[in-house]
């Protein structure tokens, strides 16, 4: 989870987010997570996160069942 543009400011609408991050991610790193995570909050959004220990770049078990619990809570 990478916020690529921090200004909140003029966001209309606030879907509910789910955040899923690997502590061991390359290409983007667990710091971008945090920041996404505090910026959302902050700005109201209802955020769910999680990280992977130990995980790269990708999404593992740990990840697809969240999202599938997330996608099914959201779309009910």
């Amino acid at each position: 989870g990478a916020l690529l543009d921090a200004t909140l400011d003029d966001v209309r609408s606030k879907p509910p987010i789910l955040l899923v991050h690997g502590d061991e991610d390359p290409m983007v790193p667990i710091g971008a997570y945090y920041t996404a995570s505090e910026l959302l909050e902050r700005a109201g959004f209802d955020l769910t996160g999680h990280v992977s220990p130990g995980l790269g770049h990708g999404v593992d078990l740990a990840g697809v069942t969240l999202a599938k619990r997330f996608l099914a809570k959201v779309l009910a």
